[in-house]
């Protein structure tokens, strides 16, 4: 069905007989131990927790099966309880992996566009058929993404790193340039940014080596602080504050956002690659950000939103993608609670009138009819939509079959 308006979207017109499900008086929101304390003695072995971190700024809400006689929806877990601390903790073995990964092959990316680049001929006969355009981008992007390189280092460090250098400036080119000339504007800039984008390159690999490195050493004393042996300085590492301490470095410090972002800043430079593929007169770089085109602002939306949960969102028949204006896809999504059911969670109650659905983002749910199984739900299906609707009762119980995460829509 069209949506023309989150607001139209949002407002539930609810039965008077049918009893509505419990939503619970208290969120729980996020994964800290002491709701916004940062650092705690009790949580994480009073290791520390930085601001931007997977762990601070989560809003999840664990959920836990209802303790009364009737079965009822699960209901937000009281923090610190055994279920709330074991349901975190596989929450966060899954994303430690998830970040390491993430990490990881952003240094392949990068190592690799960096050899590409190389590979360029940027003489003056490619600026002569191809304009100064992608020279000049290409030298700006790369001075971006060494910035964004070093900050995606800083909350992984394990000692202190070397600073920043400073890098080359980056020359406008020639006005008013004639392109089958080779006057000595010209060729003097060329110079120039041959000199600063090499230099660049090379600040940019040896950035991004430390970043390996420090991935790697994070890596090694993890598994040796698990296992208890390794060598002298990892033991030394390792010895404090603890087991934990490695076993949640990444959710605890990095920047997930941050590392996205980085990602997303080198797009240009395989643009690059690629155009200088092609024809000189089908070349078309675009000259800065401009607000108003579409696909830029799509992008900057999904940065701002839960991960995950625009692809979710936008996939959905109920909002048909290539209809709705993204405006009301953003609001939906910025909307959205992520849950974490444990498993033999009760998401949905036959029964009751609908004031919420979910999109599953991983683990997998049940429907149960009358008692009987049904059909399984996984990663990328929607659940309770027509009841929230239309204000009907719902006709099924769904049920977790395994720890599942969810972004649920009231």
């Amino acid at each position: 069905m069209p949506v023309d308006s989150v607001q139209e979207f949002l407002h539930i017109g609810l039965g008077k007989n049918a009893p509505v499900e419990d939503t619970g008086e208290d969120d729980g929101e996020g994964l800290l131990l002491a709701g916004k304390v940062l650092q705690s003695p009790d949580d994480f072995n009073g290791c520390q927790i930085l601001p931007n971190s997977m762990v601070a700024t989560s809003k999840i809400a664990i959920m836990v099966p209802h303790e009364g006689a009737a079965q009822r929806e699960a209901v937000p877990g009281q923090r610190g309880s055994d279920k709330w601390m074991e349901a975190r903790s596989v929450y966060l073995a899954k994303s430690e992996v998830k970040l390491r990964e993430l990490h990881e092959s952003s240094v392949e990316r990068l190592f690799f566009l960096i050899n590409e680049v190389r590979g360029l001929d940027f003489g003056l006969p490619t600026l002569q058929n191809y304009g100064t355009e992608p020279f000049f981008t290409l030298a700006s992007v790369l001075q971006r993404v060494y910035r964004d390189v070093d900050r995606t280092i800083e909350p992984l460090q394990l000692h202190r790193r070397p600073g920043i250098k400073e890098l080359p400036v980056i020359a406008s080119p020639p006005e008013m340039m004639l392109m089958g000339s080779r006057d000595q504007e010209l060729i003097m800039w060329h110079k120039h940014m041959t000199e600063v984008v090499s230099e660049t390159l090379t600040e940019l690999n040896a950035r991004v080596e430390l970043l390996e490195k420090v991935i790697q050493e994070v890596n090694d004393t993890t598994q040796e602080s698990l296992k208890g042996k390794g060598s002298a300085a990892a033991a030394s590492r390792a010895t404090s504050p603890g087991k934990e301490e490695w076993g949640t470095y990444f959710v605890r410090r990095t920047d997930e956002s941050q590392c996205h972002r980085m990602m997303k800043n080198t797009e240009p430079i395989t643009e690059i690659l690629q155009s200088l593929l092609l024809p000189p007169n089908r070349l078309q770089l675009t000259d800065g950000e401009d607000d108003s085109n579409p696909s830029l602002r799509l992008d900057l939306m999904k940065m701002m939103i839960l991960p995950d949960a625009w692809q979710l969102v936008s996939n959905t028949p109920l909002f048909r993608r290539n209809v709705d204006s993204m405006d009301v896809l953003n609001a939906i999504c910025s909307s959205l609670q992520p849950m974490l059911f444990t498993q033999d969670s009760i998401l949905i109650r036959s029964g009751t009138v609908g004031t919420r659905m979910f999109f599953l983002n991983s683990g997998a749910a049940q429907v149960v009819i009358n008692g009987k199984p049904g059909a399984s739900r996984k990663k990328g299906d929607f659940i309770g939509e027509i009841a929230l609707l239309y204000a009907t009762e719902r006709t099924a119980d769904i049920v977790a079959s395994e720890p599942t995460e969810a972004f649920c829509l009231s």
